[in-house]
């Protein structure tokens, strides 16, 4: 019995070490190369590697799901969208933000199989070992790179950020994402980690002022959600997982 409590723990620890902690040192380093916008933009191939990861550990491929998975991402595209916005180039930003998209898709399917197969256990009871994980590796990070520092050197509004985006962007939101993640289907898992971009639009134009192409941002949006729908009411993206 021990022994199993003891491969769940560092199971946990292992899916939030790459879920969080890789993927935020990757991300964040990402922006020493690459614009915010560049950024942006190629984080769209993130439900590409949640596909991927599926229907690798699932030994299956659905076309279907595939085909959902592509026009996510060009609605997302879409929605995000400007002139004169420069394509990103192959380059250290790009790799970087390819490996973060990996980290994050790969933690997602990770925890949704152990959710599956442990359903007798609940989120809440295991989510600080996911989040244990995260630091882990994130302050090894910071560690190697002599990172610690900075922190003389943070204000008060820093610090107000910083609590935000620990407690309720990577605390109490991610604990909503796992567990949404694990009630869904596959395919709608996979196309869910493009609506956060035009969501992300909307936020910049109501709280930054940010200007939006209302066309651009309907038409992007509206693909997303009709596909979320169609999967959640057919038979679409759904299959026996092992």
């Amino acid at each position: 019995m021990l022994w199993i409590k003891l491969q769940i723990f560092f199971y946990l620890l292992t899916v939030g070490g790459i879920q969080y902690g890789f993927m935020f040192s990757f991300y964040l380093l990402t922006y020493q190369y690459l614009e915010a916008h560049q950024i942006v933009l190629l984080d769209l191939t993130t439900p590409i590697y949640v596909f991927i990861f599926y229907n690798l550990w699932n030994k299956k491929f659905s076309w279907v799901s595939c085909l959902l998975v592509l026009i996510s991402i060009i609605g997302a595209g879409i929605a995000l969208y400007k002139p004169g916005l420069s394509s990103p180039i192959m380059s250290k930003g790009f790799v970087c933000m390819q490996l973060a998209n990996v980290c994050f898709a790969c933690g997602q399917v990770m925890y949704r199989r152990f959710s599956l197969q442990h359903p007798d256990i609940h989120h809440h009871q295991i989510f600080g070992f996911i989040l244990l994980g995260g630091l882990v590796v994130t302050a090894l990070n910071a560690t190697l790179h002599s990172a610690w520092n900075h922190l003389a050197f943070v204000n008060t509004t820093q610090i107000y950020a910083l609590l935000y985006v620990g407690i309720i962007s990577s605390g109490l939101a991610f604990l909503c994402w796992n567990k949404g993640s694990v009630q869904c289907k596959p395919a709608t898992l996979a196309v869910c980690n493009n609506l956060k971009i035009p969501l992300g639009v909307l936020a910049a134009h109501l709280f930054l002022g940010e200007e939006i192409m209302w066309i651009r941002f309907c038409i992007g949006g509206s693909l997303l959600l009709s596909i979320i729908i169609i999967v959640e009411l057919t038979q679409l993206g759904q299959g026996q997982e092992n």
